[in-house]
């Protein structure tokens, strides 16, 4: 039964998938409304006395409110919530210009009502394959849905976004769209294809990554983890930072383990030079590694089989087929070439003019086993010395050797130098100073030499190598000690008011006369600003005085 209730007993529903309303498409309703009425009721439930949930026809309700409607006609229903939401969705389902990203929602809630997707595509004349499309867009972050809402990207961006991480989409969002990013690095007009294209170098090759997998295989960012998108060449990781931590942890694992069973192959950076704080390089430093660049070594490709001409590759025309017949007959010289450099390849590999190479610094190689041989720079550098690749073998091992010497002192001082700070906090080390740390002590303080001293003591440089310093320490006269003394002391007068104290009764031990000028200088200044502020003090007490004899 149709009933007319007033608009004011009317509200909304949350179980309406539609949340965007347009204004222009609503005015022309209401318009339309004005001059013929609501020509179908919409559906509502009871919430109360005489007060009303809308089930279907939000839309309607709008604009009858923009009419200036006192009264909609409705039909009221009895019905629960299950009922309500179910009614709403696919009432809404069912519209010609269903919003996609509502579209998804709908699917969404009725998913989490327990219904299966198989009679979702039964219900609604939907593929399987369609309703799992539409539901990948719950995933968007809410910048995109926020991008997709506004018309600034369109929805065939939105389909290839949602097919990767939040992470990952939030990497992307970062870099090129967000509002504060370079203009060119803006992607909001490409075509879907550059879109499709550019994203796979936001997307992790796990078929080629070394590190134990075991735990990807059952997680979502994993593109093969589900069948929706087939049309993916590679499985793909879209949580870079998760796929970044394991890498660089297999990378570190599996250096060190090159450093103690195969000290023959390289440890290769792609760069000419490198942070040291790297995780990856600091570790194999800490474990005596030595790691290569290509300022020194180049990429050496493996030589790769032929591919064997097949009639599809050809085109179908006579000009095809003879391409095609002249690709068989020299396909069999082609093997036979590839046989020879592989066989000179292996040759170079077992004398040492190739070495195998593990990369660990390069974004897209981290990990990479790969071959190399030395650069032109390289064999420029050893055109004097002997070019027997053993010899070069043999510097690069006593190079290691070297290093594994170097950290054994590091561990071992870092140790002596947490038990001596004990045995200070103890005070246990109460004797005379030792000659050795007397050196010592010069040392530390020839940090804080002048420059015009440091000129005297090693000529024209920018700061004090360590060899520098073990120099100048070897002929230490007591005049050069007395002059590192009192820079040290300078450097350390700081702006603390004692300090100040200490530095001027300090100079006055070695000239008097002119402290006792520059006081009588600065004594005058802050006598004659004192005389200011004393006759301001006189003058706010004097107004003090008879604003009290003015209250009497």
């Amino acid at each position: 039964m149709i009933e007319n209730i007033e608009l004011k007993n009317i509200k909304p529903s949350g179980f309406n998938p539609r949340k965007t309303f347009s204004e222009e498409a609503l005015n022309e309703l209401a318009a339309s409304i004005k001059e013929q009425g609501v020509l179908q009721p919409i559906v509502v439930r009871p919430k109360g006395k005489n007060k009303y949930e809308i089930v279907c026809g939000e839309r309607r309700y709008r604009a009858s409110v923009i009419a200036g409607l006192k009264n909609i006609p409705v039909i009221v229903r009895e019905l629960s919530d299950d009922e309500a939401m179910d009614i709403a969705i696919t009432e809404n389902l069912q519209r010609k210009d269903v919003d996609p990203l509502e579209e998804a929602a709908a699917f969404k809630m009725l998913i989490g009502k327990g219904q299966k997707i198989d009679d979702l595509a039964t219900r609604f004349g939907k593929s399987g394959m369609y309703i799992r499309g539409r539901l990948k867009f719950n995933d968007l972050i809410p910048e995109f849905v926020e991008m997709i809402t506004s018309g600034t990207i369109n929805i065939s961006h939105g389909l290839e976004l949602c097919k990767y991480g939040k992470n990952l989409q939030e990497e992307v969002y970062k870099d090129r769209y967000a509002e504060n990013v370079y203009r060119y690095h803006q992607w909001n007009d490409l075509s879907v294809k550059a879109l499709r294209d550019n994203l796979q170098g936001y997307r992790m090759n796990l078929e080629d990554a070394g590190f134990d997998k075991t735990d990807c295989f059952k997680c979502p960012d994993n593109t093969g983890y589900s069948c929706l998108f087939p049309e993916l060449e590679k499985v793909c990781c879209n949580n870079m930072n998760c796929f970044k931590n394991k890498m660089v942890e297999h990378t570190i694992n599996e250096a060190q383990r090159i450093i103690e069973d195969e000290p023959e192959v390289i440890l290769f950076a792609y760069q000419y030079s490198f942070d040291k704080n790297d995780p990856v390089v600091s570790a194999i430093l800490q474990k005596g590694g030595v790691v290569e660049n290509n300022e020194n070594w180049n990429r050496k490709c493996e030589p790769t089989m032929p591919d064997k001409p097949e009639r599809d590759d050809f085109d179908e025309d006579e000009d095809g087929e003879r391409e095609y017949q002249e690709a068989l007959e020299e396909y069999p010289h082609d093997v036979e070439e590839y046989e020879k450099e592989l066989k000179e390849f292996e040759q170079n590999v077992i004398s040492g003019k190739i070495r195998k190479a593990f990369v660990v610094v390069g974004n897209s190689s981290l990990g990479e086993y790969l071959y190399v041989e030395p650069s032109c720079r390289a064999r420029y550098k050893s055109q004097n010395t002997s070019n027997d690749s053993e010899e070069v073998i043999l510097a690069e091992l006593q190079k290691k050797d070297r290093r594994n010497k170097e950290i054994a002192l590091e561990k071992t001082a870092e140790e002596c130098r947490d038990h001596f700070k004990q045995m200070l906090s103890e005070n246990k080390c109460l004797s005379p100073v030792t000659e050795l740390e007397t050196k010592m002590m010069y040392y530390a303080m020839l940090n804080s030499l002048g420059e015009t001293h440091k000129k005297e003591f090693a000529g024209e440089v920018y700061y004090l190598t360590d060899v520098q310093k073990l120099a100048i320490l070897e002929n230490l006269t007591e005049e050069q000690k007395l002059i590192i003394l009192r820079d040290y002391i300078m450097s350390g007068v700081g702006e603390n008011i004692y300090r100040r104290e200490w530095l001027v009764e300090w100079v006055r031990s070695y000239s008097p006369e002119f402290v006792a000028e520059v006081e009588l200088k600065h004594k005058e200044t802050y006598l004659k600003r004192k005389e200011k502020i004393d006759a301001k003090i006189s003058e706010i007490e004097l107004q003090k005085m008879e604003g009290k004899k003015n209250e009497r």
